[in-house]
């Protein structure tokens, strides 16, 4: 029983020492530090120590329980925040819109030149009178046939009624030398053999032609017209007719006329810029029918020559080149 209470008296002794050593330990220690996200301005406590507060910035991990130095910038702590990175700011540019230039227009007036060639063909008849039996001659005919070079001007005006359709007038004027002739010997009667010495010549050539038609065509692109054309034509024709049989008999007649007829055809037009245009076109020419002259010779004026032309065709493929205002 006395060990027994010597023991528990032991045990309260020790119990008691332990306790006041816990509680001086307690007294000595320095106040806990503030932590770092309540430090925007010393405590009190730290005022009275005559200490500053810790420097978080200068601070080991370590000091802070996280073994690694903490950022510089810690909420609650008094300082701005460290500026963000900016980033260059995109640069969304507004693209200009540029114009539409306008569609090409056709409407105006032109002016141009032109320059090709032409091919003639008529049908020229000698008929020896009073009738061929009484004068001993069978009538010659014959195939004119002839080309040359044409070359003038034109101009118009044209109106260009939608996106597609493009109408007008033109006229032009130019100059051609495309003769065509038939030679040959008189054929008697009865016997079909040629007279000796004897020829008939007859010939045809145009001088100038002119025409005024309208056109009407048809816009395959913008700037490239497919046309069709027609209207009425003129032109200037010379004819000769000559015969003679080697000896005395000899006539000649040579008229000159300005007749009338049509022309058709079509062609390419193309709108190199705004003002300039180039063209290729085909026109066919239809003039009346020519003259029918007498020709009488001093030695036998009982027996004169008839020359006769039939109407003329002439055929032109030429170039040109237009300006429009």
């Amino acid at each position: 029983m006395q060990r027994f209470i010597f023991a528990l008296i032991t045990v309260v002794v020790l119990s008691l020492a332990y306790a006041s050593g816990a509680l001086a330990a307690d007294a000595n220690l320095p106040p806990p530090l503030p932590s770092c996200s309540q430090m925007g301005k010393a405590p009190p406590d730290f005022l009275q120590m005559g200490k500053a507060p810790p420097d978080c910035s200068q601070m080991g991990m370590s000091q802070m329980g996280m073994g690694k130095a903490p950022p510089t910038f810690i909420p609650g702590m008094g300082k701005a925040p460290p500026p963000m990175p900016i980033k260059s700011p995109l640069l969304i540019t507004k693209a200009r819109l540029r114009p539409l230039p306008p569609p090409p227009d056709w409407t105006g007036f032109y002016l141009g030149g032109d320059a090709g060639g032409g091919w003639l063909k008529n049908t020229a008849t000698w008929n020896p009178l009073p009738s061929p039996g009484m004068f001993g001659a069978f009538p010659i005919t014959g195939s004119e046939r002839g080309s040359g070079f044409i070359g003038g001007a034109y101009g118009g005006y044209n109106w260009q009624f939608g996106p597609q359709w493009v109408a007008g007038i033109e006229g032009d004027w130019s100059w051609t030398k495309a003769p065509g002739t038939i030679s040959q010997p008189w054929a008697i009667e009865p016997g079909f053999g040629p007279a000796p010495g004897s020829l008939t010549t007859m010939s045809s050539s145009l001088d100038w032609i002119a025409s005024a038609r309208g056109r009407v065509g048809l816009l395959a692109t913008p700037t490239l017209l497919a046309y069709a054309t027609g209207g009425g034509a003129w032109a200037r024709i010379g004819y000769d007719g000559m015969a003679s049989n080697g000896a005395a008999y000899a006539v000649n007649a040579a008229p000159s006329v300005i007749q009338s007829g049509y022309a058709v055809g079509g062609g390419l037009e193309w709108m190199m810029t705004g003002n300039w245009f180039v063209r290729a076109e085909y026109l066919y020419y239809r003039f009346a029918k020519g003259p029918s002259v007498l020709g009488n010779s001093a030695a036998f004026p009982t027996f004169p020559s008839n020359f006769v032309w039939s109407s003329t065709d002439f055929n032109v493929v030429r170039g040109g080149v237009s300006y429009k205002f």
